[in-house]
Order: C-alpha cells, then structure tokens, then sequence
C-alpha cells in the first residue's frame, strides 16, 4: 500500500526538482543584486502555446496574401512542431539553418523540407592551397619526377615542367617533397602529413623528410569497440599471466591460448589489427614508431582547434623499469613461491 501511495510522490518530486531548478553557467550571488529587470512577452507574459503563435500565422499569411502573395499559401496552418529558436536565415537562398558555435551546418530547411545535400556545394579544390596529384609514391619522398600543371577542364597535362610560384586552386601532377617544401616555403617539420598507408605515406614521410605523420586507421573504430566489449576477458588473461612462473603451468598456458583465440576471433578471422593477445603486430609497433598521431578519421581533426597540444602519455624505457617502477616486479619475484594450480578465484574462467 505505501509503495502505491508513494511512487507516484516520489515521481513528481523528482520532476519538479529539474522543473524548478536554475542552472549555472558563471558564478552570481543573488544577494550582490540590487535591482532585478523583467521583460515582458514570454517572460512575465506567458501566453497560451501554440493557440498564440497559430494566430499569429495566420494574421501573417493573410497579410501577404492581401498585398499580392499567391492564394495558395492560405491552405497551410501552423504547424507547432516545425519551428525552434536559434535558426539562422540565409538571406541569399531563402533557406533555414541550424548551426553550431562554429557556424558548421548541422540541419538546413528549404521551406518545410529538410535538404540532406548540398548540390550548389563549394568546389572541394578551395579548401586547399595545394593539390597534387600522380606522385608515385614513396618516389615523391626522394627524387619525385617533374612537377606539371593538369588542365582541371580535360584532365590532361600541360606541356613542360612548371617552374612558377604557387597557384591557389591549380591542380599539378608529379613532383617531391621538396618541391612542395618550396611551394609552400616551410620547412619539414612544419608539415603534418595526413595517410592511410603506413609505408608509402608515414614512414617515407617521417624517415626521409621529417614530417609529422598522421595515420588514418579506419579498422580502429571497431579495435575500441571490441577492447571496450571485451573488458573482462582482458583482465582475465592479465591475471592468469601473473601465475606463469607456477610448477606446473600447462593448464594456465591452455586457459590463455583459449581466450586469446576467442578475443581474437571477436574482431575478424585474422584477429586484431594491433594484437594478438598480449603480443603488439607488426603494424602496431610500426604505428607507434613512425607515426606521431593516429585515428580512424581525418575528420576527427575538425573537433580540435589548431592551437591543440597533444601530449604523448609518459613512459619508461621498458615494460621492465614500468613494472618495477609501479611494483609488479616484486610480485614476479614472489610468484615462484606459490604453490601449483591455480588461486580459487581463477578456477573459473570467464570464456
């Protein structure tokens, strides 16, 4: 009986809480205030919603009509759903826009219909100063070939090889590093080169110019989902490792093939791109020698500002001077002492 009588209590308790609660962007004491200002419509007045905006729709679409605008437009009613605050008009189309604080269009309305493209886009060749293209990599990170203009209008290449200074918007075939260098006048290490190919972009790059290097891994979005989902069989193998230098250790060596293989197989029929249960790939090492950021996607450049400081995470010269430093080296000394088997707590394994 109190449960009946009370949950609905306590449910309506809960709401008013967030319904009458102010939230706080800045630090204000209310008792420094000496004066407090209203305004009027929607503030002291609160008007009956949506009966108020329908009228005025409709005193507004009558108006037009009756100083020329098409009869046609009389049909459509307020539609309480469609509106928001915080649109932006595009005088130039006529349009209806939502934006972010940087102004990037996230929803655009043409009237009442939501456009999922852009077909008047800009020309993606404006959001580069400069385009090459035909470099042949990994030649273009030493002699390169010659550098020639491409007419953007047949996809041909002009004759001769171009000698002149930059041009924004000209597309050029061919060409090295160290012609783009002195296009461009910076020097290497003020270069991030952004790739997907770990030898032909980042490791060229970083080994022959100096550039910092940015790896595009698109098999990473699935990597964390994976590492994330997999959570409890990561610490289980963790733990089983520190029992290896038990006497008998050959159902602890069983128990470990068995999860990893079972890990493994949860990102494909090769496995994970970076490991193999606790053991880095190849391409993994090579990720972490060469290239200097790494992401599924360039786009993810787009959430940090260009004056952003990434800072790699700290590390000592081995895994041997990290495990004594945080004092699972003494424990390794320990464990010859234990007893056979295994402790009570890994008797189950969590496969």
């Amino acid at each position: 009986m109190l449960t009946t009588v009370w949950a609905p209590v306590i449910s309506l308790f809960v709401f008013s809480v967030f319904a009458d609660r102010i939230f706080v962007n800045r630090s204000l004491t209310l008792e420094d205030i000496k004066c407090y200002g209203f305004d009027m419509d929607y503030t002291l007045a609160i008007y009956k919603s949506p009966e108020y905006e329908s009228m005025g729709f409709e005193l507004i679409r009558d108006r037009m009509v009756s100083i020329g605008y098409p009869h046609e437009i009389l049909r459509y009613t307020y539609d309480p759903s469609f509106p928001t605050r915080g649109l932006v008009v595009d005088t130039t189309y006529g349009n209806l826009l939502k934006v972010d604080s940087n102004g990037n269009i996230l929803t655009r309305f043409s009237g009442v219909h939501c456009i999922h493209f852009f077909p008047e886009k800009q020309s993606w060749r404006s959001f580069f100063d400069l385009i090459v293209v035909d470099t042949r990599k990994p030649l273009f990170f030493g002699e390169g070939t010659v550098l020639r203009q491409v007419d953007t209008h047949t996809g041909k290449l002009r004759i001769g090889t171009y000698v002149g200074d930059l041009q924004n918007g000209t597309v050029y075939s061919g060409g090295s590093s160290d012609i783009v260098t002195d296009l461009l006048n910076v020097k290497g290490k003020d270069i991030l080169y952004v790739g997907d190919h770990i030898f032909g972009d980042i490791l060229k790059s970083k080994k022959r110019q100096g550039w910092k290097t940015f790896l595009v891994v698109p098999e990473l979005t699935k990597e964390l989902c994976v590492w994330e989902d997999k959570k409890s069989k990561r610490k289980y193998f963790y733990s089983l490792a520190l029992f290896i230098y038990c006497p008998d250790i050959s159902t602890i060596q069983k128990r470990m093939r068995a999860l990893t293989q079972k890990m493994d197989t949860a990102y494909g029929q090769m496995g994970s791109l970076l490991r193999s249960g606790a053991r880095q790939t190849l391409f993994a090492s090579q990720l972490m020698r060469y290239a200097d950021l790494y992401s599924s996607t360039c786009s993810n450049l787009l959430h940090y500002p260009f004056n952003y400081l990434f800072l790699a995470p700290p590390v000592l010269v081995t895994t041997a001077h990290r495990d004594w430093f945080t004092g699972r080296g003494h424990e390794y000394r320990t464990l010859p002492n234990l007893h056979s088997g295994l402790p009570p707590h890994l008797s189950d394994p969590i496969l």
